[in-house]
């Protein structure tokens, strides 16, 4: 699963990502926040155009993602 791609993402990079991830049969999920709240939300100080997630984990990211 691949949610993620922020604003200031180019559009022919998020064509290519989203391209990959129905070959990959994944799917791509949009973040409506900034670029710098996804970092924040990633415990991370810098800004973050696009994430994958391998293995969930036992965060709820996911649980997250599925009720918005």
């Amino acid at each position: 699963m691949v949610p993620p791609t922020t604003g200031p993402t180019h559009h022919l990079g998020k064509s290519e990502i989203e391209y990959y991830a129905m070959l990959a049969k994944t799917e791509v999920q949009h973040y409506s926040g900034t670029n710098i709240e996804l970092g924040t939300a990633c415990g991370k100080y810098f800004r973050v155009c696009t994430l994958s997630i391998t293995d969930p984990g036992d965060s709820d990211i996911i649980r997250s993602l599925e009720s918005a």
